[in-house]
């Protein structure tokens, strides 16, 4: 006879949901496993109502976009977080005292229309207020029309002028195009009355300077300084002045205006600022120093045929990042800056990707996430070689990453990666690599704020 069971009811054994399989983690940091689920002992807290966002945007054109860069700014009167649409560069500037904070931002698309520019907090501004924007690079103004208004004697001396323009940062413009030549009379004690017509003020403009050709002790021509006129209802009205040649102040500054194009910029130990034009990429600019707005033809080095993605800098250093090989420029001066080839195939695939954590800088490349010192020897190293095959990174799509750094770890998120899990990595340095987590907490971009640690935007 032949017995069939078609149903079975018994005690069948199962695992204790405080235990977990053999191929699962067996560490993990700030957790609560007691019930056999994975909850974070500190959870990602909602700051949205502690700093006001800003649009830091040089027009207001950004409003409503996509949120690609962020920078947290400590005021007296309230901090506040600055933010833009497009990759920007955002490198400080030295402040006075009518300043609470002022940087230089600068971006990377050549044919956004976007040019560099100073954003600054004057003191006393309100705290939800936009910082005011002044573009970096100066345009010339037109040579000056100069004629006699009051002869005072026989014509015995030429003379030609010309003209500058000074912003409230206390930046000023390239020297204008000589006027026509006029001849004058000056005897020492007295002179012809000289008079400087009305011209539009540019934008941002506060004064403009005149500078009048004389000779030097050597009989060579230079421009000195006669006369500061303040910019009125947007133009600086018709001036008439009486100065001796002998009572004019110090030489005109001479120096090369930057391309319209220059971006990227960066502060760098020594007082001076370091960019790249985006049109070319393949030039790295050093401003004088103290001088934002200078950038002297003798102070741009070649980048060995590589194109030029970001800078970064640290000590006397910096490094460039490139879409083949990186490079680092060394040394103490921007007219004594020695460039050198690190001699490794490393792309920088992600601008927003490049943090400096230490002396060191981490960028996504294109087979991994990679570590170069900025200064002393230059080693480039893939942090992620043991991690992720090249095909296995390509799937994280690297070039879609950004990223922060705090307390001596990195957060890199892939917002477009196959892997869910995957999008959000945490790596962390303990003379080196010492560990890597990874989770699919995702956002749009992300900020340090000191005291508070890494804050991340969402947006319902």
């Amino acid at each position: 006879m032949k017995i069939v069971f078609n149903r079975f009811n018994g005690i069948l054994p199962r695992v204790n949901v405080g235990l977990k399989p053999d191929n699962c983690a067996k560490v993990a940091w700030n957790c609560d496993l007691r019930d056999g689920r994975l909850r974070p002992l500190k959870l990602a807290l909602s700051v949205s109502s502690d700093y006001p966002v800003v649009n830091a945007d040089y027009t207001d054109a950004d409003a409503g976009g996509d949120v690609k860069c962020l920078k947290f700014v400590h005021r007296v009167s309230g901090d506040v977080i600055l933010w833009w649409a497009s990759e920007k560069e955002v490198a400080e500037v030295n402040i006075d005292a009518s300043n609470e904070y002022r940087c230089i931002v600068s971006g990377y698309d050549v044919n956004a229309g976007d040019p560099a520019y100073i954003a600054r907090y004057q003191v006393g501004s309100s705290v939800n207020s936009k910082p005011t924007v002044i573009s970096l690079i100066k345009t010339r103004l037109a040579a000056p029309s100069a004629s006699i208004q009051f002869v005072q004697g026989l014509a015995n001396s030429y003379t030609t002028f010309v003209q500058t323009w000074v912003d409230a940062n206390g930046f000023e413009s390239p020297l204008s195009e000589p006027s026509a030549i006029l001849n004058y009379f000056d005897d020492g004690t007295i002179s012809d009355w000289i008079q400087i017509a009305q011209t539009t003020s540019p934008i941002g403009a506060v004064s403009r300077r005149i500078y009048k050709s004389l000779a030097d002790s050597e009989g060579t021509g230079e421009y000195q300084f006669i006369y500061e006129q303040p910019a009125s209802a947007g133009a600086f009205p018709t001036l008439t002045l009486n100065l001796l040649d002998k009572d004019a102040g110090d030489v005109a500054p001479d120096f090369d205006n930057p391309p319209a194009t220059l971006g990227g910029i960066v502060s760098v130990y020594g007082g001076f600022y370091a960019g790249f034009d985006l049109q070319t990429r393949r030039e790295i600019l050093c401003s004088d120093v103290d001088l934002p707005y200078v950038y002297p033809l003798a102070y741009r080095y070649p980048t060995m045929d590589q194109t030029v993605v970001k800078l970064s800098s640290y000590g006397n250093s910096i490094l460039a990042l490139t879409d083949d090989i990186p490079l680092v420029l060394t040394g103490t001066s921007p007219d004594m800056m020695t460039p050198a080839s690190t001699a490794t195939h490393a792309p920088c695939v992600s601008r927003r990707s490049v943090i400096q954590i230490g002396a060191s800088v981490v960028f996504c490349s294109d087979d991994g996430l990679y570590t170069i010192p900025i200064s002393g020897e230059t080693q480039v190293t893939n942090l992620t070689l043991n991690n992720f095959d090249r095909r296995a990174w390509r799937l994280l799509h690297p070039e879609t990453s950004f990223g922060v750094a705090n307390n001596n770890q990195v957060f890199m998120w892939f917002p477009d990666a196959v892997d869910p899990v995957l999008r959000c990595q945490r790596y962390i340095f303990d003379d080196g690599l010492s560990a890597a987590t990874t989770h699919d907490e995702i956002c749009e971009a992300a900020v340090v704020i000191p005291s508070r640690g890494v804050v991340m935007l969402r947006r319902a």
